[in-house]
């Protein structure tokens, strides 16, 4: 119902339809319509106090260091040490067979070994007068077959010996200087050296002579023997070989051939003497 600028009643036709109908016209009385509700929010309050961040510190929490313990290298097996090869030879006693495959080289001296049969079994490329100065002379070594030949022949057709035993020198150092003789005995090994390639080479010191000897021998004397033997052991380590001292076991406090084992001439010895050479070499053998 709307009251016009004439102020006539207005009726609206769903008034008219309620009257007809005898409905009662509260509930048409419709209230003005409201805007939407706007989304209130609370005021911010001017009269509290601003809110200030706390200045407190935070008790900070009380951590204990973390003790890591020691890092302990890895362990490792022990380790054996390195094995050494076992040496190739050692020096020792050994009986008469060790000598059964030996081949005996020298002058008289040697030839003493065989002539006395001290070594039975042991093959021997020995004669009386030979020298370093004359082992290449055709005839001076009697063969087994008869023949002769020279000592670097005799030493060539030896059947292939495990060992060489070589005394040379006592005839040729009343004349031959000490570096000459060196010189010669130093071809003698390598020419053994080269015929037998693997065996053990033993060289043999010379043997002192009687006192009354460089009396008739000047060369013969106690200090020229015994510079060639120096002479001999150096040669020895040179050529890689084995030096065996047999003037120490016969030689006086003076370096003589004791009166009671020289034979008359001063220079060779006697059976007896050869039995105590042949101990020597049974105890100082070389033994792979």
């Amino acid at each position: 119902m709307r009251v016009n600028p004439m102020g006539a009643v207005v009726l609206s036709a769903g008034v008219i339809l309620t009257l007809l109908l005898g409905l009662p016209l509260l509930d048409l009385v419709v209230p003005p319509a409201r805007p939407p509700a706007a989304v209130i929010r609370p005021a911010l309050r001017t009269d509290a106090p601003p809110t200030v961040p706390s200045t407190q510190s935070v008790p900070a929490v009380q951590t204990e260091p973390i003790t890591v313990p020691p890092t302990e290298p890895p362990t490792e097996p022990p380790t054996e040490p390195p094995t050494e090869p076992p040496p190739a030879y050692y020096i020792g006693t050994v009986d008469a067979s060790y000598f059964d495959d030996a081949l005996f080289v020298g002058d008289s001296l040697t030839y003493g070994l065989k002539a006395y049969n001290t070594i039975p079994n042991a093959g021997f490329v020995a004669s009386i007068g030979v020298n370093l100065g004359t082992m290449g002379t055709a005839g001076t070594i009697a063969m087994a077959d008869g023949s002769t030949a020279s000592m670097l022949q005799a030493i060539a057709r030896h059947n292939n010996p495990g060992k060489v035993y070589v005394m040379m020198g006592t005839n040729g150092i009343n004349w031959m200087s000490v570096a000459s003789m060196i010189e010669s005995f130093g071809h003698l090994v390598t020419y053994i050296r080269e015929c037998f390639p693997d065996t053990i080479i033993y060289v043999q010191s010379i043997l002192p002579a009687a006192s009354f000897v460089p009396e008739r021998q000047p060369g013969i004397a106690p200090w020229k023997i015994g510079e060639y033997n120096r002479a001999l052991q150096e040669l020895a380590e040179a050529k890689d070989v084995f030096f065996l001292d047999i003037h120490s076991i016969f030689a006086d406090a003076h370096g003589y051939l004791p009166h009671g084992i020289a034979a008359p001439d001063g220079i060779h010895i006697g059976s007896g003497s050869y039995l105590r050479w042949f101990e020597h070499l049974m105890e100082n053998a070389v033994i792979r």
